[in-house]
């Protein structure tokens, strides 16, 4: 998943090349890649839908991806079975970039643009919400005074609202007794935390590993 794709676009035959099959949104600004198997797919399901001509600025561009996993062959049986991933024949994945400028100039319609997507991750029952908030992640908003924090941020704030909202919609139309709509927070690193993180994990693999006699 990345939210910066527009370097990535003219060279995505090169990514083909090694398998990886990919989904451009029409802005050609966000991408998501897997490796499937055979009769697999990746397909854009709900975001904006214009086309690359379209110039008209947006303060949240944002896509809702579905990657349906295909058929593999066991390694051992050699037989055709369906491929997963965290046991899962099928994922639904979220990609989205705030624009720095207008969450600063125009938070309340970023806000708009944030509930509007989570409501439909909440439709479509995306799995993975992912993406660069920018300012919106900590930009508070003033319902949650205080210190900023990524969960009183903005782009927090509009999730755990429209969450909130779906799950009033199922108990009202659905089910009285179904429980709430959870999604958890989301984290915001760098790459050298990334990097950080593997070296602390890779060192503690190793102090934990048995010791060769």
């Amino acid at each position: 998943m990345n939210c910066e794709a527009g370097s990535l676009y003219p060279h995505r035959a090169r990514l083909e090349e090694a398998q990886m099959q990919t989904c451009f949104n029409d802005y050609h600004d966000l991408m998501v890649a897997a490796r499937i198997g055979k009769d697999g797919y990746i397909r854009q399901i709900s975001g904006y839908c214009t086309d690359e001509n379209d110039t008209r600025a947006r303060q949240v561009s944002w896509a809702i991806c579905e990657v349906s996993w295909g058929k593999t062959k066991h390694r051992e049986t050699e037989k055709i079975e369906d491929l997963t991933r965290a046991r899962m024949t099928m994922t639904r994945v979220c990609v989205y970039h705030v624009g720095q400028k207008y969450a600063s100039d125009s938070p309340g319609i970023v806000g708009e643009c944030t509930a509007i997507m989570a409501f439909e991750c909440a439709k479509y029952q995306v799995d993975v919400i992912a993406g660069d908030g920018n300012k919106a992640c900590y930009y508070t908003t003033p319902k949650s005074p205080g210190v900023p924090t990524y969960q009183r941020s903005l782009l927090q704030f509009w999730i755990n609202r429209m969450m909130g909202v779906a799950t009033q919609a199922m108990r009202k139309n659905h089910d009285r007794t179904c429980p709430p709509i959870r999604v958890k927070h989301f984290i915001s690193c760098s790459y050298r935390i990334l990097i950080f993180s593997q070296h602390i994990l890779m060192a503690l693999q190793q102090l934990h590993a048995p010791k060769s006699s």
